[in-house]
């Protein structure tokens, strides 16, 4: 019995690494290929070595996808780690007390807008709603301009 659900739970912690070391080993093919292509168009080129900004700006997502993964050496997933709780939105369990801090913001708003129509009907007043009159519209007649009369004039 105590097999099976440890087998269970081992199942569980597999189905979700599984899939994230064949995307990490997936988008890590692809990007060793791809910059290997790109640094050989760069010996081509002999200009300065502009495939070290692809190979940061990708790298870096690649090194979070590893960090999830779990393939990262001990000492680079210290320090992702670190990062992550340093950043306050990456944090574990940051979404669920912002859900809570955002569903009691919102039961205090019902609460003061409950206490609101409540003082209103209390104390209003029924006032007269004075109808409004109709006013009858006015053309106005808009003159020319003179550069118009101008034309006008010269071909009679």
């Amino acid at each position: 019995m105590e097999k099976t659900e440890k087998n269970g739970a081992g199942k569980k912690t597999a189905e979700h690494y599984l899939p994230a070391l064949k995307r990490f080993y997936q988008n890590l093919s692809i990007y060793l290929i791809t910059n290997v292509v790109l640094v050989i168009v760069w010996l081509l080129s002999e200009t300065l070595f502009w495939p070290i900004w692809v190979m940061i700006g990708w790298g870096v997502p690649i090194l979070f996808m590893g960090y999830e993964a779990g393939v990262l050496p001990p000492f680079i997933d210290s320090l992702i780690a670190s990062l992550c709780n340093s950043i306050p939105f990456m944090r574990k369990g940051w979404v669920n007390a912002k859900a809570e801090s955002m569903a009691t913001r919102a039961n205090k708003g019902r609460a003061y807008a409950n206490e609101g129509t409540l003082a209103a009907t209390k104390t209003s007043v029924k006032s007269p709603v004075a109808k409004k009159k109709s006013v009858p519209k006015t053309t106005v007649k808009k003159k020319a301009p003179a550069a118009v009369k101008k034309v006008t004039k010269k071909k009679k």
